[in-house]
Order: structure tokens, then C-alpha cells, then sequence
């Protein structure tokens, strides 16, 4: 197996099996971020904790 083809594949598997996906009730911190030339939207929020 080549480099590129272990990176496609673990791109593939993180697109078709993502993780830690969707929205936190009550986020620490919150951001997001659109790119008008092709419509991508990203929206990242984070939980933190002091410890």
C-alpha cells in the first residue's frame, strides 16, 4: 500500500464514519466560519473544563 493510498482511505472512513459530530448544548466556546465560493460552513464549538 502506498502513503496516498492509506491516506485516502483513512479520509474515506473519517467521511463516512464521522465522530464527534454534531452541536453542543451549552458550548464554552463557539465559532464559525463559511467560504462563499463553494458554500462549505463550518461551525466548531468546544466544551471546557478547568480540570
Amino acid at each position: 500500500m502506498t502513503r496516498d493510498t492509506i491516506y485516502r482511505d483513512i479520509l474515506l472512513e473519517h467521511a463516512r464514519y464521522p465522530k464527534n459530530s454534531g452541536r453542543l448544548e451549552n458550548p464554552g466556546l463557539s465559532a464559525s466560519v463559511n467560504n462563499p465560493l463553494c458554500g462549505d460552513e463550518l461551525e466548531l464549538t468546544l466544551a471546557l473544563s478547568g480540570e
